[in-house]
Protein backbone atom coordinates (compact mmCIF):
# COMPACT_ATOMS: atom_id res chain seq x y z
CA UNK A 1 0.00 0.00 0.00
CA UNK A 2 2.81 2.42 0.86
CA UNK A 3 4.66 1.63 -2.38
CA UNK A 4 1.40 2.03 -4.31
CA UNK A 5 0.85 5.47 -2.75
CA UNK A 6 4.45 6.46 -3.43
CA UNK A 7 4.06 5.38 -7.07
CA UNK A 8 0.85 7.43 -7.37
CA UNK A 9 2.52 10.48 -5.83
CA UNK A 10 5.57 10.12 -8.11
CA UNK A 11 3.40 9.75 -11.22
CA UNK A 12 1.27 12.77 -10.33
CA UNK A 13 4.32 14.86 -9.42
CA UNK A 14 5.89 13.98 -12.79
CA UNK A 15 2.68 15.07 -14.57
CA UNK A 16 2.62 18.50 -12.94
CA UNK A 17 3.55 21.56 -15.01
CA UNK A 18 7.31 21.86 -15.51
CA UNK A 19 7.55 25.11 -13.53
CA UNK A 20 6.24 23.30 -10.43
CA UNK A 21 8.60 20.36 -11.00
CA UNK A 22 11.61 22.63 -11.42
CA UNK A 23 10.72 24.59 -8.26
CA UNK A 24 10.42 21.43 -6.18
CA UNK A 25 6.73 22.11 -5.47
CA UNK A 26 5.26 19.26 -7.52
CA UNK A 27 6.13 16.61 -4.91
CA UNK A 28 4.44 18.29 -1.93
CA UNK A 29 1.41 19.22 -4.05
CA UNK A 30 1.10 15.65 -5.39
CA UNK A 31 1.47 14.10 -1.93
CA UNK A 32 -1.22 16.36 -0.48
CA UNK A 33 -3.43 15.77 -3.57
CA UNK A 34 -3.28 11.96 -3.24
CA UNK A 35 -3.95 12.09 0.52
CA UNK A 36 -6.99 14.32 -0.02
CA UNK A 37 -8.33 12.15 -2.87
CA UNK A 38 -8.04 9.03 -0.70
CA UNK A 39 -9.74 10.80 2.22
CA UNK A 40 -12.62 11.83 -0.06
CA UNK A 41 -13.02 8.23 -1.24
CA UNK A 42 -12.93 6.94 2.34
CA UNK A 43 -15.75 9.38 3.16
CA UNK A 44 -17.82 7.92 0.31
CA UNK A 45 -17.22 10.78 -2.11
CA UNK A 46 -15.84 10.91 -5.61
CA UNK A 47 -12.10 10.25 -5.83
CA UNK A 48 -11.06 13.86 -6.27
CA UNK A 49 -9.03 15.88 -3.82
CA UNK A 50 -11.05 18.36 -1.77
CA UNK A 51 -9.63 21.73 -0.77
CA UNK A 52 -11.09 24.36 1.55
CA UNK A 53 -12.03 27.69 0.05
CA UNK A 54 -9.52 29.60 2.17
CA UNK A 55 -8.49 33.21 1.46
CA UNK A 56 -5.46 32.15 -0.62
CA UNK A 57 -7.48 29.88 -2.86
CA UNK A 58 -10.28 32.46 -3.08
CA UNK A 59 -7.76 35.07 -4.25
CA UNK A 60 -6.22 32.59 -6.69
CA UNK A 61 -9.58 31.75 -8.24
CA UNK A 62 -10.45 35.41 -8.62
CA UNK A 63 -7.07 36.19 -10.22
CA UNK A 64 -7.28 33.41 -12.82
CA UNK A 65 -10.75 34.64 -13.77
CA UNK A 66 -9.48 38.21 -13.94
CA UNK A 67 -6.71 36.99 -16.26
CA UNK A 68 -9.45 35.51 -18.49
CA UNK A 69 -8.23 31.95 -18.06
CA UNK A 70 -11.55 30.44 -16.96
CA UNK A 71 -14.19 28.56 -18.92
CA UNK A 72 -17.46 28.49 -16.98
CA UNK A 73 -19.55 25.31 -16.75
CA UNK A 74 -19.03 21.64 -17.47
CA UNK A 75 -20.52 21.74 -21.00
CA UNK A 76 -18.41 24.73 -22.02
CA UNK A 77 -15.35 23.01 -20.54
CA UNK A 78 -16.06 19.88 -22.58
CA UNK A 79 -16.42 21.96 -25.76
CA UNK A 80 -13.18 23.83 -25.08
CA UNK A 81 -11.28 20.62 -24.37
CA UNK A 82 -12.66 18.95 -27.50
CA UNK A 83 -11.59 21.93 -29.63
CA UNK A 84 -8.11 21.81 -28.10
CA UNK A 85 -7.93 18.04 -28.62
CA UNK A 86 -8.57 18.47 -32.33
CA UNK A 87 -5.68 20.94 -32.55
CA UNK A 88 -3.44 18.74 -30.45
CA UNK A 89 -4.09 15.71 -32.64
CA UNK A 90 -2.89 17.71 -35.64
CA UNK A 91 0.27 18.64 -33.74
CA UNK A 92 0.86 15.16 -32.27
CA UNK A 93 4.07 14.65 -34.22
CA UNK A 94 5.76 17.51 -32.38
CA UNK A 95 4.35 16.70 -28.95
CA UNK A 96 6.31 14.72 -26.37
CA UNK A 97 4.71 11.55 -25.05
CA UNK A 98 3.37 11.31 -21.52
CA UNK A 99 0.94 13.07 -19.27
CA UNK A 100 1.36 16.78 -18.46
CA UNK A 101 -1.35 18.61 -16.51
CA UNK A 102 -2.07 21.84 -18.36
CA UNK A 103 -5.80 22.21 -17.65
CA UNK A 104 -7.59 22.04 -14.30
CA UNK A 105 -11.29 21.39 -13.76
CA UNK A 106 -12.42 22.97 -10.48
CA UNK A 107 -15.77 21.85 -9.06
CA UNK A 108 -18.03 22.98 -6.22
CA UNK A 109 -18.98 20.41 -3.58
CA UNK A 110 -22.75 20.49 -4.05
CA UNK A 111 -23.19 18.72 -7.38
CA UNK A 112 -25.40 15.68 -7.85
CA UNK A 113 -23.74 12.28 -8.39
CA UNK A 114 -24.52 12.55 -12.12
CA UNK A 115 -22.63 15.87 -12.29
CA UNK A 116 -19.50 14.28 -10.78
CA UNK A 117 -19.79 11.26 -13.11
CA UNK A 118 -19.88 13.67 -16.07
CA UNK A 119 -16.88 15.55 -14.70
CA UNK A 120 -14.93 12.30 -14.20
CA UNK A 121 -15.75 11.20 -17.76
CA UNK A 122 -14.46 14.51 -19.04
CA UNK A 123 -11.22 14.11 -17.08
CA UNK A 124 -10.82 10.52 -18.26
CA UNK A 125 -11.43 11.58 -21.86
CA UNK A 126 -8.64 14.18 -21.62
CA UNK A 127 -6.48 12.50 -18.96
CA UNK A 128 -3.23 13.31 -20.75
CA UNK A 129 -3.62 17.00 -19.82
CA UNK A 130 -6.61 17.50 -17.47
CA UNK A 131 -6.96 17.00 -13.72
CA UNK A 132 -9.81 17.95 -11.37
CA UNK A 133 -10.31 19.10 -7.80
CA UNK A 134 -13.31 19.83 -5.61
CA UNK A 135 -13.55 23.02 -3.58
CA UNK A 136 -15.36 22.75 -0.26
CA UNK A 137 -17.90 25.40 -1.19
CA UNK A 138 -21.38 25.32 -2.64
CA UNK A 139 -22.10 26.85 -6.05
CA UNK A 140 -23.01 30.21 -4.50
CA UNK A 141 -19.76 30.59 -2.52
CA UNK A 142 -17.68 29.12 -5.35
CA UNK A 143 -19.25 31.40 -7.96
CA UNK A 144 -18.82 34.41 -5.72
CA UNK A 145 -15.12 33.58 -5.22
CA UNK A 146 -14.51 33.28 -8.96
CA UNK A 147 -16.89 35.82 -10.50
CA UNK A 148 -17.94 38.01 -7.55
CA UNK A 149 -21.27 39.75 -7.29
CA UNK A 150 -23.28 36.83 -5.96
CA UNK A 151 -22.88 34.82 -9.17
CA UNK A 152 -23.07 31.04 -9.07
CA UNK A 153 -20.73 28.43 -10.55
CA UNK A 154 -20.53 24.70 -10.12
CA UNK A 155 -17.62 24.03 -12.52
CA UNK A 156 -14.84 26.01 -14.12
CA UNK A 157 -11.96 24.96 -16.32
CA UNK A 158 -8.63 26.73 -16.05
CA UNK A 159 -7.75 26.80 -19.74
CA UNK A 160 -4.11 27.86 -19.66
CA UNK A 161 -1.06 26.29 -18.04
CA UNK A 162 -0.06 29.55 -16.33
CA UNK A 163 -3.44 29.69 -14.56
CA UNK A 164 -3.08 26.02 -13.60
CA UNK A 165 0.39 26.65 -12.15
CA UNK A 166 -0.87 29.73 -10.32
CA UNK A 167 -3.72 27.85 -8.65
CA UNK A 168 -1.92 24.54 -8.00
CA UNK A 169 0.88 26.41 -6.27
CA UNK A 170 -1.66 27.86 -3.83
CA UNK A 171 -3.19 24.53 -2.83
CA UNK A 172 -0.42 23.56 -0.41
CA UNK A 173 1.22 26.16 1.84
CA UNK A 174 4.90 26.62 1.15
CA UNK A 175 7.74 27.81 3.31
CA UNK A 176 9.93 27.79 0.20
CA UNK A 177 9.38 31.43 -0.68
CA UNK A 178 7.06 33.19 -3.11
CA UNK A 179 4.71 31.31 -5.46
CA UNK A 180 6.07 29.83 -8.66
CA UNK A 181 5.55 31.72 -11.91
CA UNK A 182 5.89 29.92 -15.20
CA UNK A 183 8.04 31.19 -17.99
Amino acid sequence: MVNEKNDEVAALAAAMPRALIESGRSGPIAEDWIARARAATADGGVELPRYPLDPGLRDGLFEVRRARRVVRGLEAAAEALDREAAGLSRAAATRSAGRRISRLLVLSNDGAPRFYRQAMRLVEQHVERVAAIVIDADEADFGDAVFGGGRRARAILLDHKDAVIYLLDRLVPSDQGPPVHSS
